[in-house]
């Protein structure tokens, strides 16, 4: 992701006549990719419902099947609002609030654990936005995630490597990593 977001800057910077600006953003449609912070990272598609606000969806999906054994399959959702409180010519800074739903299913690893799950995480963050050109736009995230975790435990995390609890249960987040959170929005 971060190769294409790179690839995105450079052909925006390169494109003629390209004029960058979040004013005038009502109405448009934006596809890109995206990663919330709570870890569902996918294709994006957001609408600019105002100039100062929009809505998005993010899907992902992981499907593995291994030589021998049962297949493990997990759907990934994750739908948004971003109002922004800073809006100039090229850079948009706004408040994200989310809901995102994480399906799994698989084989029962033991009589007592479930096969699939549910795990429901809500986010708010703060989302910085640069707009490189007139149909290209950078951004990145930080903020919270409180996590609800179905008896399977932890479905998705925003960095694996944190050690928290994967048993049922809640948990709470810090997401710092802007690098992680970071997407680009191609706008129509």
């Amino acid at each position: 992701m971060k190769l294409g977001i790179a690839f995105a800057a450079l052909c925006a910077a390169l494109a003629p006549g390209s004029t960058a600006g979040a004013d005038g953003m009502k109405g448009k449609i934006g596809v890109g990719s995206d990663a919330s912070l709570s870890g569902v990272a996918g294709v994006s598609g957001r609408y600019a419902v105002d100039d100062n606000f929009g809505v998005q969806g993010i899907l992902a999906a992981d499907m593995y099947s291994p030589k021998d054994g049962d297949s493990v399959s997990t759907v990934l959702l994750g739908m948004g609002a971003i109002y922004d409180v800073i809006h100039a010519d090229q850079l948009a800074v706004g408040l994200r609030g989310g809901v995102d739903v994480a399906f799994f299913s698989g084989p029962e690893a033991s009589p007592d654990v479930a096969s699939s799950g549910t795990q429901i995480s809500l986010t708010l963050g703060l989302r910085p936005e640069l707009f490189v050109g007139k149909s290209l736009s950078l951004h990145a995230q930080l903020g919270f995630a409180v996590d609800l975790l179905p008896e399977t435990g932890r479905v998705v995390a925003h960095d694996e490597t944190t050690g928290a609890a994967v048993n049922e249960g809640t948990n709470i987040q810090l997401a710092v990593d802007l690098l992680g959170t970071a997407g680009f929005t191609f706008w129509f």
